[in-house]
């Protein structure tokens, strides 16, 4: 696969805290949020372009920065999401990993949750796949295994392989018709009475003030028509899964408050939509036909003013499904 990220991480075995062992000063204090890299030797395998500094992948729908600065604020955010969801995942896994169970991450970025989940699951083998090699490629638990695929080309393992299959924040990722094919690929690889699970946000916050409904009102269409990415497609996975065949489909919605009225957590989720829609701006503006200065001060504006002003708020869809146990 050519040279890919390496990771100067030790690993060490530490014991289960619980699902609900995480805090939000975890989450805050710099000392508990390291960063998950030391090394600053950014070699990708895939093509890359410069835009305001940073580097960002030449694929259309891959719309974020490919550099360290990003990884940090992925790895933050996992943090920030494991604690909203009170864990990395709602399945009833103890039910269905055995020694031997086999579980999927499906776009694993740098290696977070898988890395977690190997640590959880220590008798199970734990897979994780992304078009980037972020993750570790030396350093990681014996039953971690990354491989640098693309998703949209369909998954590269055997018919009925795995127990589970996770996948999230693949909103800015996937095509609006990508979608089913990729459900269809789950299904696939999945054992009969195997789950899957979904964890994604519905990318447009609700109850925004004028400045944040004006910028979303610039990007929600022209995103759609442009790059063929549906900023709200979260609430559709339940009826995407069904369509692929998936039964006992469900979902659970939950609130993010953002800003200050939510709390710490609440702040943390704003700081993360600021440097989000910061690492966006190259890639954004244009779409939205905004300049660079426009863009920064409607975001500060919406970060640190209306989201409290107007008690915005974001909406997590968590969506499971069950193989078939018999198709047809």
């Amino acid at each position: 696969m050519g040279n890919s990220l390496s990771h100067k991480r030790s690993f060490k075995k530490k014991k289960d805290k619980g699902k609900n062992s995480l805090s939000v000063n975890d989450c805050s204090d710099s000392s508990s949020v390291k960063s998950y890299h030391s090394s600053n030797d950014n070699k990708f395998t895939t093509p890359v372009e410069i835009l305001d500094g940073r580097p960002y992948f030449s694929e259309e729908t891959y719309l974020y920065p490919v550099d360290w600065e990003e990884a940090d604020r992925i790895q933050l955010k996992h943090f920030m999401l494991k604690l909203t969801i009170g864990g990395n995942y709602t399945a009833p896994l103890a039910k269905i990993i055995k020694p031997g169970s086999k579980i999927l991450d499906i776009a694993c970025g740098a290696g977070h949750w898988s890395f977690e989940m190997a640590q959880e699951f220590l008798n199970a083998e734990v897979y994780g796949v992304d078009i980037l090699a972020q993750f570790p490629s030396e350093i990681k638990p014996p039953n971690c295994h990354f491989t640098e695929c693309n998703i949209k080309d369909g998954l590269p393992f055997d018919d009925n392989e795995f127990d589970y299959v996770f996948m999230r924040y693949l909103h800015l990722v996937m095509k609006e018709d990508q979608w089913i094919p990729l459900s269809n690929e789950i299904n696939r690889v999945l054992k009969p009475g195997g789950f899957v699970e979904s964890v994604e946000l519905d990318a447009c916050p609700h109850s925004l003030g004028p400045v944040g409904n004006q910028l979303y009102k610039k990007l929600y269409e022209p995103l759609i028509e442009l790059r063929g990415i549906d900023l709200r497609f979260a609430p559709k996975i339940e009826s995407t899964f069904r369509s692929a065949g998936f039964e006992n489909v469900t979902s659970i919605c939950k609130d993010i408050k953002l800003g200050k009225w939510g709390g710490k957590i609440g702040e943390l989720w704003a700081s993360n939509f600021k440097a989000s829609l910061t690492s966006l701006r190259p890639v954004l503006t244009p779409i939205a036909k905004m300049t660079k200065k426009e863009w920064d001060s409607d975001i500060e504006t919406i970060a640190n003013k209306e989201f409290d002003l107007y008690s915005s708020y974001s909406i997590l869809y968590i969506s499971l499904g069950t193989k078939r146990r018999t198709q047809g």
